[in-house]
């Protein structure tokens, strides 16, 4: 029995160190047809800034491939990162303010 209390204090203590250090989370990412979730950086009047290709880990582990847009509006800082998959849908990532090019100081 005592060992048992001393496994699992130390397993707990294990996971409550390592939890501290990069805290675990879920984001929700909203999906729609593409147009749908275009609105909201015709909205903020945000442009393509760049293309690529990303790769996300769902909620259940898996990773998914997709491609990815970043858009920006330069003079307000606003910006949406926005997956986009084959069947016409997108998720909106993540999206910000206070975006800055990176200067080399």
């Amino acid at each position: 029995m005592f060992r048992t209390i001393v496994y699992s204090t130390i397993l707990l203590t294990s996971t409550v160190s390592a939890q501290e250090q990069v805290p675990p989370f879920i984001s929700v990412q909203p999906c729609a047809p593409m147009q749908e979730v275009a609105v909201q950086t015709l909205q903020y009047k945000e442009e393509t800034l760049f293309r690529g290709m990303m790769l996300q880990r769902h909620a259940s582990g898996q990773y998914v491939n997709s491609s990815m847009v970043f858009t920006v509006n330069q003079d307000t800082g606003t910006w949406s990162l926005i997956s986009l998959y084959d069947n016409g849908y997108a998720c909106m990532v993540a999206n910000g303010t206070q975006f800055e090019p990176f200067i080399e100081r």
